[in-house]
């Protein structure tokens, strides 16, 4: 009697370990497409950099938040550069803090505290998008002067801009506002023009008051 059940019960073990494999292999098959993606992606990233082409490491760096894949150390550095290239100081900031955060290195803390000491936190809203945004001053950085103007785009664009905006004093319509280092500085605008108590944001409500 005991002999004749083994046959049972192990057709019984081998259909238990048949069902453990397939339940797990469109997980192991997702890992290994998202490893090979991001091989991919980070090659793509590397490449691209090598050349610098900023804009199409922005385009691939996307495509890492989009699949939600994280990015390694220098991929991030990478990024940071494209960042900067393209105006993005906060997206800048984000990315070597998530590097430095990787692995400290005396480079990216001398990086991080240049923008800490040259760059100030901004959040502009305006209820009539067409109010141009102009600083009193011209930057001799580069990065520095894309930056604004990544700022005054934005604002035409959708009426709101949170990010940082290099130190320095500024017009938004006849308002003028300054940035300091180490500071936030929150501006809105209503549609005609006059400043209001409250900057409201299409993603929370923050006052007014520095």
């Amino acid at each position: 009697m005991l002999l004749s059940s083994v046959p049972k019960y192990f057709a019984i073990g081998m259909l238990f370990a048949a069902a453990m494999v397939f339940a797990t292999a469109p997980s192991a098959a997702r890992a290994t497409l998202a490893e090979a993606t991001e091989a991919q992606l980070t090659e793509e990233v590397a490449r691209l950099a090598s050349r610098s082409a900023w804009i199409g490491v922005e385009r691939t760096v996307e495509k890492f938040h989009a699949l939600t894949i994280p990015m390694d150390r220098q991929t991030l550095i990478f990024a940071a550069h494209a960042a900067r290239d393209l105006g993005h100081a906060q997206s800048c900031r984000d990315r070597l803090h998530a590097a430095l955060t990787a692995e400290p290195s005396r480079d990216l803390v001398d990086w991080l505290w240049d923008l800490d000491t040259r760059y100030g936190k901004a959040r502009l809203v305006l209820a009539r998008p067409s109010v141009d945004l102009h600083a009193d001053w011209v930057p001799f950085d580069p990065a520095q002067k894309r930056a604004i103007e990544h700022a005054s785009a934005t604002l035409e664009n959708i009426g709101e801009f949170a990010g940082l905006l290099p130190v320095g004093t500024y017009m938004l319509g006849d308002h003028t506002f300054e940035v300091k280092a180490g500071h936030s500085v929150k501006l809105g605008l209503d549609k005609k023009g006059r400043l209001v108590k409250e900057v409201v944001s299409s993603a929370r409500a923050v006052s007014s008051a520095p």
